[in-house]
């Protein structure tokens, strides 16, 4: 988009909300727009791009408040391979995306402000998303999103006596459960803002290293134990086995040798009734 073009959509923003006038509020506003303008043209689509629908066909059902040349080139880039492309990916990227958020159209902005106005406080993102992923009876969305807050509690309980300071520990735990790089989005902020915006250059990349690292060694410490422990129970079947094996040869011979002294005795009998 043309730089005059965002400019004039900066400043009928800005007319009508009060935005601070800086480069990061010019840079969340174009952000947004771009984001509300994305949807707009997916709402468009789920409603006319009909499976058996030829491209002119579409192209005739002009949406109001839409021009009929800007249809026309948007149907047009849907019918392209590179929007059939692009589309695969996109439907490909949603299938792993397992943690969907239950604040409907209310936006993480908004619901941070609430908290903020009845608890006094800004709140933890470990806590933000619990609040964010969970239903109205208490529960998680899904197992998966359960799965994540309790890997998240977990590791900080273990790590809550290492670090100096408890609640960098929980963010530091967080951010990498979710797998945040430096550049990635910051889950549960909302639009734009990225980890080394919200932590600085030093947090989480620094001591989410050595997190790595520690969190290696342990998972590499439980392995080795599981591993020990398997051939400790593997051993201890053998012996077990190898006892009952034992057992029973035993008892086999001891059968034998019963059966052999009867029959021995019984000859000896015969013998002496029957002399050669």
């Amino acid at each position: 988009m043309p730089k005059d073009k965002k400019q004039i959509l900066i400043s009928l923003t800005t007319k009508y909300f009060e935005i601070p006038d800086d480069a990061r509020a010019r840079k969340w506003i174009l952000e947004s727009i771009a984001r509300k303008w994305k949807d707009y043209k997916f709402e468009l689509k789920a409603k006319y791009f009909k499976a058996g629908k030829t491209r002119v066909e579409i192209e005739r059902l002009v949406p109001v408040g839409v021009f009929p040349g800007q249809w026309k080139s948007l149907v047009q880039y849907w019918f392209s391979d590179k929007s059939k492309l692009l589309s695969e990916k996109g439907r490909a990227a949603r299938a792993h995306y397992k943690t969907p958020h239950t604040a409907g159209s209310k936006s993480f902005a908004r619901m941070r402000h609430e908290y903020e106005m009845t608890k006094g406080k800004k709140p933890e993102r470990f806590e933000f998303f619990s609040i964010t992923h969970k239903r109205k009876d208490g529960n998680f969305i899904n197992e998966e999103a359960q799965g994540l807050a309790e890997k998240a509690n977990d590791i900080g309980a273990e790590r809550v006596e290492i670090l100096e300071n408890p609640s960098s520990n929980v963010e530091e735990v967080f951010t990498t459960v979710l797998e945040e790089s430096q550049c990635s989005r910051v889950k549960g902020y909302g639009l734009g803002l990225t980890p080394t915006q919200l932590f600085g250059t030093q947090f989480p990349k620094r001591k989410r290293s050595q997190f790595e690292v520690d969190r290696l060694q342990q998972q590499m410490q439980d392995m080795r134990a599981n591993y020990e422990a398997k051939i400790k129970n593997m051993k201890e079947e053998y012996e077990g086995k190898m006892i009952e094996m034992k057992k029973d040869r035993e008892g086999k011979m001891e059968t034998f040798r019963t059966e052999f002294l009867r029959c021995q005795k019984m000859f000896s009998q015969v013998g002496s009734i029957y002399p050669y």
